[in-house]
């Protein structure tokens, strides 16, 4: 079988598997103490609130590069959310952002050259298209990481592989 679709609805669908896979993780960040969150895991693990929350903040630092045509000189503090509760508020916000910003995209943006400056204070140029792809696949790396840090905690994270979002919207 041969699909041919357009950039932009493959671009939706892979921010519509990104939010779902988060959902997935959500619900098992649910289910750990504060302790737990905040844990330091070993080198290369760090914690999952501090994993959580670098992803978070990129995608919202991408958003402000890409939206409002800012450069921020620095990276918020990844350690500042020591509960659940506290981080899950900022997850929503940024994602619902994020989600605002996905919907509203036309396939004639995707073309649109962005320039913004990196916390080192580079400046780089790229299209559109190729931020958004970099913000899906910096997610799933890290929640790879983050698979292992739940199952270094003794527990078993959710199974997000792509195939198995598209199974589970089928069926819808």
């Amino acid at each position: 079988m041969t699909m041919h679709r357009p950039l932009l609805d493959t671009l939706k669908d892979l921010f519509a598997y990104d939010a779902w896979a988060r959902g997935q993780f959500v619900a098992r960040l649910r289910e750990l103490s504060d302790e737990e969150f905040t844990r330091h895991l070993g080198p290369g693990l760090d914690s999952l609130a501090r994993k959580w929350t670098h992803v978070t903040d990129a995608d919202a630092v991408w958003l402000t590069r890409i939206v409002d045509g800012q450069s921020p000189a620095a990276m918020p503090d990844n350690g500042r959310f020591q509960t659940v509760a506290e981080f899950s508020q900022h997850l929503l916000q940024v994602g619902h952002r994020k989600a605002a910003f996905v919907a509203s995209l036309k396939e004639a943006d995707l073309e649109r050259v962005v320039t913004y400056r990196n916390v080192a204070g580079k400046e780089f140029s790229q299209p559109l298209a190729e931020l958004l792809l970099h913000l899906i696949t910096h997610g799933q790396y890290h929640r790879g990481q983050m698979a292992s840090c739940l199952r270094a905690l003794g527990k078993q994270p959710p199974e997000t592989d792509l195939v198995i979002w598209y199974r589970a919207i089928r069926t819808r």
